[in-house]
């Protein structure tokens, strides 16, 4: 709207006089400016949304450019439409057509500013329809808005003058607000798949896959840019449209890319999987597909371990149990620990036993300090964790694919010391508390400032079941048993 409201004030204080043949070079320079002012507009902040700079002055003179040679192009093809301008009631349908018309050059010139053909014919439609909208008003306007024109002007009664200046403006407001919004909504509506940020600077932001090949990583050219994290290579990964399919390969990053919670080197993707990229959390959406419910998957809930540069991430081996481990170390299967005792008179069996007898010294001799005995009947050397058999898995953000088990009250926030939410800023310092109960698993809210979610309803108390989603600050987990 600003766009065609400047484009008619720089035009309008040299319009020619009422009878004057200059008025076809006067409409000449007022589609020439809302080429340039409108292409501009709309270039920047299509750039803009993006979240790049370098896209948003690229898109800003190039659509600048393609709107004017549109518009010159267009122009030609609306003059069966121009002539029925002025004959009686014609007059509005020429409008419609030729405005119409010239609306469908600008959009189309902004759309196939970017190269790439659908938004081509996405800013065509949504320009024509635009277009077609504001000549439908002008002459209602006009009839409206004469006699406020004529007094403005200080016409007398029963001179005849010019009362085109107000109809003009609000045709140039309404043409470029329409086209630009038409634009828009074209482009939501025909969109097949497209990634939502939902964790990471500039959430909710969206890219539509409108590309064949669509970059992500920390790059100004990046069709995906994502900035603010050195974790996130220049290009760090590609999508690559194959046929009706999607598939994320990752470029050789040094930390890798992960799809729900594990790390991937080439993947299809699916409606609703979470993408991570960094400490980004990208969601991949399609039109009218349905996000599945995830249940519990394989390896799901365990976080995928980073690697060096070039290294494969390293992947839990049939028959092995999780140990610690130094820097690239082995993963080593837990062996059965054997009891043993430091000093014999320390043995915690044994304290009934008679007083022990003076022994005489003996030669100091090399020796194992520790000393193995037979298992004796009632003694375990080693107590497993009782769990309640439910545990948290980490939906999102940097603790996607996390799983944490609940093996009695659990507290979220950050400054918990079992669950590490630092990082999340919506998080209250003791945000809530989750323990397991006889019906499944009961989520308490500690005077939290965001408040805590189930299944999206924010709680006080409430009880969860296997598969529910609870919402502590900006991070999901999901309940698993």
């Amino acid at each position: 709207m600003i766009a065609g409201l400047a484009a008619w004030a720089i035009v309008e204080p040299f319009k020619p006089a009422l009878y004057s043949e200059a008025w076809g070079n006067f409409e000449s320079a007022l589609m020439f400016f809302w080429a340039i002012f409108l292409g501009a507009t709309v270039g920047f902040m299509s750039g803009y949304q993006r979240g790049s700079r370098t896209h948003a002055l690229k898109e800003c003179g190039l659509s600048a450019l393609f709107a004017l040679v549109g518009i010159i192009i267009f122009r030609s093809l609306a003059a069966p439409f121009t002539a029925l301008i002025g004959a009686g009631p014609l007059t509005i349908i020429g409008r419609i057509g030729a405005i119409g018309i010239i609306g469908a050059g600008l959009g189309g010139g902004i759309g196939i500013a970017t190269f790439v053909p659908r938004r081509g014919i996405q800013g065509l439609v949504g320009g024509l329809i635009g277009g077609a909208v504001a000549g439908g008003l002008f002459d209602i306007v006009g009839a409206f808005a004469s006699g406020l024109d004529l007094t403005l002007h200080h016409v007398k009664q029963g001179s005849v003058g010019e009362v085109g200046a107000i109809p003009r403006a609000l045709t140039s407001i309404i043409m470029c607000g329409a086209i630009a919004l038409m634009i828009g909504i074209i482009e939501a509506l025909s969109r097949s798949a497209w990634l939502r940020l939902e964790l990471g600077r500039n959430e909710g932001k969206e890219w539509a896959l409108d590309k064949p090949v669509m970059t992500i990583g920390r790059f100004e050219r990046a069709d995906i840019p994502l900035f603010g994290d050195q974790g996130v290579a220049p290009q760090h990964a590609v999508i690559q449209k194959q046929g009706g399919s999607y598939v994320l390969i990752d470029q050789g990053s040094q930390v890798g890319t992960g799809v729900n919670g594990q790390r991937v080197q080439q993947v299809m993707l699916n409606p609703g999987d979470a993408i991570q990229i960094g400490g980004f959390n990208l969601r991949f959406l399609m039109k009218n597909a349905k996000v599945p419910n995830r249940g519990p998957e394989p390896n799901r809930g365990m976080a995928f371990p980073i690697s060096g540069p070039g290294q494969p991430a390293m992947q839990p081996m049939p028959g092995m149990q999780p140990t610690m481990m130094g820097p690239g170390g082995p993963v080593q299967p837990v062996q059965p620990m054997q009891p043993t005792m430091m000093n014999p008179a320390m043995q915690p069996t044994m304290m009934n036993q008679a007083p022990m007898q003076p022994t005489m010294a003996v030669p100091q001799q090399n020796f194992d300090p520790t000393v193995a005995v037979a298992s004796q009947p009632n003694f375990q050397p080693t107590m497993a964790v009782q769990t309640s058999g439910f545990a948290l898995v980490a939906m999102d953000g940097p603790l996607m694919g996390q799983r944490f088990p609940l093996g009695g009250p659990l507290e979220l926030g950050r400054e918990s010391q079992m669950v590490p939410m630092g990082f999340d800023t919506s998080a209250s310092r003791k945000h809530a508390r989750i323990e397991p109960a006889s019906a499944g698993v009961n989520v308490t809210d500690l005077g939290s400032t965001n408040g805590t979610f189930v299944n999206g309803q924010r709680v006080a108390t409430a009880t969860a079941k296997n598969g529910d989603i609870v919402k502590v600050g900006a991070t999901s987990f999901r309940i698993e048993s």
